[in-house]
């Protein structure tokens, strides 16, 4: 059950809801044409209900899109434990890997809000390392579990090419499944995930995601999303809510291809499909 105090549940589990044929069809057809028949995919229109997925309960590597997760958790720890989001933290040698846009070098400082905030707009690899660390990797699990998606699971820091020190690593790698990361996005889009004003901070954020390379390509102009990517040299993903009114709906697809202006094109082609099948 969902942890009191911190989360509404939606009123029908994504779990129990069956594909809606005419929108199962399309993303179907679309997968076949993107040559992406192994893609992990669920779509969930918020407006109507109907829900279309490929592979949806399949654990992938969820390279980046890992950082939802995380991030949810320290808004937690700042809504109901008293995390100080103006506390100061220091990049360390234990937190320092490669990453997209570099922010931090070993032995920079920042407030745990601009890391939370870097984390997600700039997928800033140390800063998600950091927070791993306040918020605590099993803490992270636990909420997880206790919102009813243990599929979510963060089991290591991220460390690109070379592992992160680790002490507590008890082996694997971090895991999401399609289904289980269109839940938090839905959540969020209810407002429910923590709290109102924890959503719509999570949200305000996502807004801001600076890669918009793949999912974005789809969508008709005055669309917005609000999403995460992940990438690394074998997968590339993008998970979030579109608002296109009157259409609101969740899209989470996570590829098992390389990075490629090829492989964001597959993915802006479904969101297309998704897109224009919803109406």
């Amino acid at each position: 059950m969902p942890a009191p105090g911190t989360v509404a549940p939606p009123s029908v589990a994504l779990a129990a809801r069956r594909p809606d044929a005419g929108l199962q069809a399309a993303l179907d057809a679309v997968l076949e044409a993107c040559d992406l028949p192994g893609a992990g995919v669920f779509v969930l229109d918020l407006e109507g209900g109907r829900v279309a997925f490929n592979r949806p309960d399949d654990a992938f590597y969820p390279a980046s899109i890992i950082k939802v997760p995380v991030m949810v958790e320290v808004v937690r720890q700042i809504a109901f434990e008293g995390l100080d989001p103006e506390i100061d933290l220091e990049v360390t040698a234990a937190h320092w890997t490669e990453t997209w846009k570099p922010e931090f070098a070993v032995g920079d400082r920042a407030p745990l809000r601009r890391m939370l905030d870097l984390m997600i707009t700039r997928s800033d690899n140390a800063a998600t390392n950091v927070l791993i660390d306040v918020a605590g990797r099993h803490a992270i699990d636990a909420f997880m579990a206790a919102l009813g998606v243990p599929e979510i699971r963060v089991r290591r820091k991220l460390g690109g090419n070379a592992p992160m020190p680790d002490a507590d690593w008890t082996g694997g790698r971090n895991a999401m499944t399609p289904r289980a990361t269109a839940t938090l996005f839905e959540w969020l889009a209810g407002g429910v995930l923590v709290n109102a004003a924890g959503s719509a901070r999570m949200l305000e954020i996502l807004g801001r995601q600076e890669d918009r390379d793949c999912l974005p390509r789809g969508l008709p102009p005055g669309a917005r999303i609000y999403h995460k990517t992940g990438r690394t040299s074998e997968v590339t993903h993008d998970a979030g809510l579109v608002e296109r009114p009157p259409a609101r709906y969740v899209l989470v697809v996570f590829t098992e291809r390389s990075p490629s202006d090829r492989t964001c094109d597959a993915i802006g082609r479904v969101a297309a499909a998704v897109d224009a099948a919803i109406g």
